[in-house]
């Protein structure tokens, strides 16, 4: 019996910890029409503190419709990294989908005229001063406009890197060495 009361605390505490999310906004969605003639193509890319590029292959980049559902989850947790809880099923239907190739280019086409987000994640192995590695995840978002003049709306989907991370800079370390006489 504990077992089963202590099953329900641990749900009831995961789904607590989760931004409540405003309810799917049926009307301003109905308003939409993110079809269209245009394209929007990019790199999806970041610069370690290494100053070394790590790109976005294989990763599945989204392009959502801005409204006040979307811009929600870039408020609460792309800025402020916080979780929300899931979307309403219907909110799939206005995301296109696309995964980046190996060089981490990216294309959605048949894209409508409109302010967008576009978001997508970069993975890869960093490796810290003591050698130790570490498996990293950057979410990059930003939001884009798509006007009516646009055939062609080419973007860097990149950020700035802040690594969590303590970092020593193994080249001035160096530097460091020889100045001294060591």
């Amino acid at each position: 019996m504990w077992k089963k009361w202590t099953a329900v605390l641990i749900v009831f505490l995961v789904a607590g910890c989760a931004a409540q999310r405003m309810p799917f906004p049926e009307r301003e969605y109905a308003d939409l029409d993110p079809r269209g003639d245009k394209t929007v193509k990019g790199t999806l890319f970041l610069v370690d503190q290494f100053e070394e590029r790590q790109v976005g292959d294989g990763s599945e980049v989204t392009l959502e419709p801005l409204t006040s559902y979307s811009e929600q989850w870039y408020e609460v947790c792309y800025l402020r990294g916080k979780t929300i809880q899931k979307p309403d099923p219907r909110y799939s239907e206005y995301v296109m989908r696309t995964e980046a190739d190996e060089k981490g280019n990216f294309s959605f086409r048949n894209v409508g005229v409109g302010e967008y987000l576009l978001t997508g994640p970069v993975y890869w192995t960093a490796v810290t001063c003591s050698a130790t590695k570490v498996d990293t995840k950057v979410m990059i978002c930003k939001k884009i406009n798509v006007d009516e003049n646009d055939s062609v709306v080419e973007v860097p989907l990149t950020r700035e890197y802040e690594s969590p991370m303590v970092i020593c800079d193994l080249y001035n370390q160096g530097d460091w060495e020889k100045q001294d006489g060591l």
